[in-house]
């Protein structure tokens, strides 16, 4: 009878990780893990006592990630600081599929109240972050912090069904910068650096 395989709880979280952030909450499943890994779901069961165990860790690690991946982005008032927040984040994103697990965030279950926590800390990340890049405006600073939060996610959904071949990146580039002009905020330095990984 052969052995069963030995997979190490690094490899482990790596992969389930990777499903995690392509597929979301919802369809994120022990049965696709398992195939992916050739392992059976019970030993996956074992380490992490059930799915839902195991969701709550990812999610937790989900928003370490984002949270460190946004505060690599330099802290300057300017519209270059706005623009490399929109590069990060389109950068993070790559896909179709792992944006529709973006927006969908940790919203899938908020009756479980460690996952609406997560979700209310998420929402606080992205405002703290755009909040600190925000230069003064005619409008107050939460109203305008607001409003390019809310400049993000549309972009994002628009990109989601435009049929042509663009990168989430390239798409928020070309979006923020017309969102700058309008909010009157001056990009001197056309170079977007990427954030740090």
């Amino acid at each position: 009878m052969a052995r069963p395989k030995q997979v190490t709880d690094e490899t482990l979280f790596s992969t389930a990780q990777h499903l995690y952030m392509l597929r979301g909450h919802q369809q994120f499943t022990l049965s696709e893990l398992a195939r992916e890994l050739d392992i059976s779901r019970a030993a996956i069961i074992q380490r992490f006592e059930g799915v839902e165990a195991l969701k709550r860790t990812l999610s937790e690690q989900a928003l370490t990630y984002f949270e460190q991946l946004l505060g690599s982005v330099p802290t300057t008032r300017s519209a270059a600081s706005l623009m490399a927040l929109a590069v990060c984040i389109g950068d993070m994103l790559g896909s179709r599929a792992q944006l529709a697990s973006f927006l969908q965030g940790f919203q899938a279950d908020l009756a479980d109240e460690a996952l609406a926590q997560l979700d209310r800390r998420r929402t606080e990340v992205l405002f703290n972050a755009v909040s600190q890049r925000m230069p003064e405006l005619v409008i107050s600073h939460d109203a305008a912090v607001e409003a390019f939060i809310a400049h993000l996610g549309g972009t994002l959904l628009q990109w989601q069904v435009i049929p042509e071949e663009i990168s989430p990146t390239e798409f928020l580039i070309e979006r923020t910068r017309v969102w700058l002009r309008l909010a009157g905020i001056p990009l001197d330095d056309p170079t977007e650096e990427p954030c740090t990984r």
